[in-house]
């Protein structure tokens, strides 16, 4: 076997065109074993967070946010620094048959919890987790990634982790084909409905998208459909939900805008800081599944201020409509959710980022109550 060790700079996810659309400022080294190219790299990223009220943890969980005598009586002031977001990931690409055969595998650290050793008063030990671990072959994607749902044309270069409102962010397992800009998936459907004692996934959730391009702007068009079902011996019921989303981006002379416009109604789990974290819809007091519909968007912009320095403003926002509020509220909805991300990002060197970011949000219950939080964020990303 014949190892090339000339290392070239390149890019990290060159392996997959799916992942560069994501991180395609990352870089890494390339070399080639035998008939495959392998890439490799990754980054270290050192968070520093002051959270001006609650601590929303180590990425701005907007819908832990304290509303009513919580928000009233919550202690305010703190700080963490940490480095889970660190990662790294390598993928290879052979010719097989005609087609290329591309792999991904990345992983980070942000996972762990008290049980496996993951505190701050001695090691700060996080457990690794996997991001991505896919291939693709001939128009034929399987293992997990990003789901197929989720619009990577627009995606804002935000500090923290987590992103704005009104954005969809899931990775899963998934079968995928694509042909040309038509993808189609079957996916995992861990569907959460809450006050049920079993929640059944009989079926997986099925997305498509397309995607396109008219000039300077890129657009695409996903959606989703799942089924819901709560069978636990005592209560059978099930419910269809769905979701759309619509997403674009261009740059105007440096400058670039993105956004994206959706609803969706008992697939709220993809869309990440929304009126419905996590959940699909909520079991009632007469054992029917009940949803809640949601409207989502996010529009961000990203400017050039010099050569060296970028300064971003996102503005995600998502709201709920329940048939009955307080029973939707009682089970974890909520009314709106809104928040603003706005941050400086300083590139001395291509592989060195400093950045500092302002993170704000707030919700609205649908009983009138309501809560908000703020906090500061500095990084510093050095890539490898």
């Amino acid at each position: 076997m014949t190892i090339q060790t000339t290392f070239k700079k390149a890019s990290l996810f060159s392996a997959s065109a799916l992942v560069l659309a994501v991180a395609s400022a990352s870089h890494a080294y390339e070399f080639e074993v035998g008939d495959v190219t392998v890439n490799y790299g990754g980054y270290t990223k050192l968070d520093m967070i002051y959270n001006v009220e609650e601590d929303l943890g180590d990425a701005f969980n907007i819908g832990s946010i304290n509303t009513g005598a919580a928000e009233d009586n919550e202690v305010e002031g703190s700080t963490r620094f940490h480095a889970r977001q660190t990662r790294f990931g390598f993928g290879t690409d052979a010719m097989v048959s005609g087609s290329n055969l591309k792999t991904y595998v990345e992983a980070d650290f942000f996972s762990g919890n008290a049980d496996s050793g993951f505190n701050q008063v001695v090691s700060n030990s996080t457990q690794l987790r996997l991001r991505h671990g896919f291939g693709s072959w001939n128009g034929i994607l399987a293992g997990q990634t990003w789901s197929n749902f989720m619009p990577l044309v627009a995606l804002p270069p935000t500090l923290d982790f987590n992103g704005p409102a009104g954005y969809i962010f899931n990775r899963q397992a998934q079968l995928r084909y694509t042909t040309g800009g038509l993808s189609v998936a079957l996916e995992n459907p861990e569907s959460t409905v809450n006050n049920s004692l079993d929640d059944n996934d009989p079926l997986p959730d099925l997305t498509m998208k397309y995607k396109g391009a008219a000039g300077p702007l890129n657009y695409s068009l996903s959606g989703v459909v799942t089924y819901l079902e709560v069978d636990d011996g005592n209560t059978d019921a099930s419910e269809n939900g769905y979701g759309v989303m619509l997403a674009a981006s261009t740059t105007v002379g440096g400058v670039k805008l993105g956004g994206n416009f959706g609803y969706n109604d008992g697939a709220n789990r993809y869309i990440f800081n929304s009126v419905s974290p996590f959940q699909n819809g909520y079991l009632d007091a007469n054992g029917d599944i009940e949803t809640v519909s949601q409207v989502d968007a996010m529009g961000f912009v990203d400017m050039p201020l010099t050569p060296m320095l970028n300064g971003l403003v996102a503005v995600g926002y998502s709201g709920g409509d329940a048939d009955d509020e307080a029973a939707a509220q009682a089970s974890g909805f909520r009314d709106s959710t809104m928040s603003v991300h706005a941050n400086l990002r300083y590139k001395p060197a291509e592989r060195i980022m400093y950045g500092l970011e302002y993170q704000y949000a707030a919700v609205d219950e649908y009983d009138g109550t309501d809560g908000d939080a703020s906090r500061v964020q500095a990084s510093v990303k050095y890539t490898f």
